[in-house]
């Protein structure tokens, strides 16, 4: 149970460890809802008044810098890597509040986290194979090697793609 915040609703995705890309900031907007808040109906589909996703959301450009260094704060506190999105909520005093931390942020079409990753001009496969090179990096030190094509289509190892091409 937590407390009820009223306001903009934003998120910020954030990839990579050292050095950290965060991405372009996307809002939630609830149109004329009187509660604004995202509920299992909108992550669904199934109400018509659905929550708008915007993004780049529209900041001013010092609240803006505030919510991604919240975000990126956020990343280590919580001993997260590679991939997340931060929500935040920000009340009418344009005080944020960090609502929730998702460390496996989806990356399905219509998500906030995959909206964000089109507007840095990521395609979906560049996103997958990001998200792989900065792991990889992590343990290894290096991206992930890139497998030539197949020649045949015998399931080996010997020619397995480790990654999206």
């Amino acid at each position: 149970m937590e407390v009820y915040v009223d306001g903009r609703d934003v998120c910020v995705g954030l990839l990579g460890n050292a050095p950290m890309e965060t991405l372009p900031i996307g809002e939630l907007d609830f149109g004329q809802r009187a509660l604004n808040l995202n509920t299992w109906d909108d992550k669904h589909h199934k109400r018509v008044d659905e929550a708008t996703k915007i993004c780049p959301a529209p900041l001013d450009e010092r609240l803006a810098d505030q919510l991604r260094e919240i975000a990126v704060a956020t990343f280590p506190a919580c001993h997260l890597k590679d991939y997340a999105r931060v929500d935040i909520r920000i009340d009418p005093a344009r005080r944020p509040y960090v609502l929730e931390i998702n460390s496996m942020a989806s990356l399905g079409d219509g998500d906030s986290y995959m909206k964000a990753a089109l507007t840095a001009g990521y395609t979906h496969a560049q996103l997958v194979n990001r998200i792989l090179d900065v792991t990889h990096r992590r343990y290894f030190g290096t991206e992930v090697p890139r497998a030539a094509p197949c020649a045949s289509r015998a399931p080996n190892a010997a020619n397995i793609p480790l990654a999206v091409v």
